[in-house]
């Protein structure tokens, strides 16, 4: 299919081509996969994973969280191949949704804007970490919390910054983001084991069980403490919908971007399985990394620093693996903001943002969305100064609980695709032909689960602290604004199906309209 019938796809959507298709198949696979960066996943994650059941269940958890991420990936890539238009999945269930569209829509555009909010300020998060663990090492100085919030909001305006430059520096990003993870995995996986001069077995590394004795955290089993290491694989293997997000911007959309979200996947799961078991084989003391002294409390860092202390007697040379972790970190904070402004820039033709016509503006000097550029940056911003500056574990926490929402946005479209639209969708060039259903499924059932994972609170009885509090915004704030009387979304918002029935009518629409 060329990028004029692609074109033309658009229009029958009611939408008109404002992106210059300026990415290719690379440049995509490029941003999905620096999102699920394997060193910000094990940066922000590897902490949380010691003290909820450690090295076993961490690396089980991320090849079993591989195999349905993957199952999860192909559901999508085949809505995508059908329907490639930037906002994806919000799009996605709308077209989808039946008569129930409008409101799944609006739920899951709210779901996936929260999801992708997490992982913008996850990725600034844990490049803060590896920033303050740095200049620890280097100084001795501790990084005190209104520091860290200047280092964590400084590195969000320098993503937006360079999000608001041309579309040409973005491919490069993704592109130097790409050989950064995967160069930088290669190195680090060669580097720790050659410096190391003691080496975990592989009953350590596949087998080590750390139970609800030995975690801070009180809970009701052993089993409540190994399903979460699960979440470790989670944190890291978000955001590939990505793609779909760029989906305007690409030259042959309907097959390379599917394509591209498939192939960042499994990049992202065998590189990150890598680097993971490959610094769980270096591990020279379990203890040291619940109590991460040398850094501050970020177990990575300590776990690097350990690593040349032991060899060298000094821990300095550990800013050489430090660094990668920042420079990938950087990349993935700057692939979020993108990924995100062009999801709020969509939201915006549909009216469902606030000032929606201002932040639907495209600019004409480099056709990219600019106000939701900035918006994106904002998001994370706000949330970091309501919730780091007096609690920084709480902002953590409520990042984490973030997660739930973007998988929330990718189990509705595939819901939809599997009942309400099971006879009436008409797959793109990438479909999964008889195992369509079957996949679908799974990804519904495991989507399901790992909500349900991410929504589990670390310690009981709950606190505030611990409650699952940004799904619930999600849902609870999505109803009631759909069905606030006389001011409520249902009266004023345009989804997708609504604008491709007012732009023509073909019988692709009445297709659509027939679901």
């Amino acid at each position: 299919m060329t990028d004029t019938t692609l074109e033309w796809g658009l229009k029958l959507l009611g939408l008109k081509q404002e992106f210059k298709r300026e990415f290719n198949v690379q440049a995509s696979f490029g941003l999905s996969f620096v999102i699920m960066s394997p060193f910000v996943g094990l940066s922000g994650g590897l902490t949380y994973a010691w003290f909820v059941g450690g090295p076993g269940p961490a690396s089980w958890g991320w090849a079993i969280t591989s195999v349905l991420t993957l199952c999860t990936g192909l559901s999508l890539a085949e809505i995508l191949s059908g329907l490639p238009v930037s906002g994806g999945p919000y799009c996605w269930t709308a077209l989808l949704g039946g008569r129930h569209g409008a409101l799944l829509s609006w739920i899951t555009g709210w779901a996936n804007y929260f999801g992708l909010t997490a992982l913008t300020a996850s990725a600034a998060l844990a490049t803060m970490y590896n920033v303050a663990a740095v200049v620890q090492i280097l100084t001795g100085v501790t990084v005190s919390p209104y520091q860290q919030l200047l280092i964590l909001q400084g590195i969000l305006v320098i993503g937006g910054a360079v999000n608001s430059s041309s579309p040409i520096l973005l491919t490069r990003c993704m592109f130097y983001g790409t050989f950064i993870n995967v160069a930088g995995v290669i190195f680090v996986v060669l580097l720790l084991p050659t410096v190391s001069p003691w080496r975990q077995s592989p009953q350590f590394v596949f087998a080590t069980f750390f139970d609800k004795s030995i975690s801070p955290f009180i809970v009701p089993s052993n089993a409540y403490i190994w399903i979460q290491g699960v979440c470790l694989a989670l944190f890291t293997m978000a955001g590939f919908d990505s793609c779909s997000h760029l989906s305007e911007e690409m030259k042959g959309a309907n097959s390379s971007a599917p394509k591209a979200m498939i192939w960042s996947i499994m990049a992202s799961s065998t590189v990150g399985f890598a680097l993971l078991v490959g610094v769980l084989f270096c591990v020279q003391s379990s203890d040291a990394l619940f109590y991460s002294s040398a850094t501050n409390g970020f177990a990575l860092g300590q776990l690097v620093f350990d690593v040349f202390n032991a060899r060298f007697g000094t821990g300095v040379w550990s800013v050489s693996v430090l660094f990668i972790c920042i420079l990938a970190g950087c990349m993935t904070t700057i692939a979020c903001i993108t990924s995100t402004s062009r999801m709020l820039f969509s939201f915006a033709r549909s009216k469902a943002l606030p000032f929606s016509p201002f932040f639907s503006y495209m600019s004409q000097n480099h056709h990219m969305p600019i106000r939701t550029v900035w918006l994106s940056v904002t998001g994370p911003c706000i949330a970091s100064i309501l919730l780091f500056a007096p609690n920084p574990f709480l902002f953590g926490t409520m990042v984490s609980y973030g997660f739930a929402g973007q998988q929330l946005a990718h189990g509705l479209p595939i819901f939809c695709r599997l009942t309400i639209s099971r006879h009436t969708f008409e797959p793109g060039p990438i479909h999964l032909g008889k195992w369509s259903r079957t996949v679908g499924w799974i990804s519904v059932a495991w989507i399901g689960v790992s909500m349900a994972i991410l929504s589990f609170p670390a310690s009981m009885p709950v606190t505030f602290e611990e409650v699952q509090l940004p799904l619930c915004l999600v849902l609870g704030g999505s109803l009631i604004s759909w069905y606030l009387p006389k001011y409520g979304a249902k009266n004023w918002f345009i989804d997708p199906k609504q604008q491709a029935a007012s732009a023509m009518q073909t019988p692709l629409l009445n297709h659509w309209q027939s679901a």
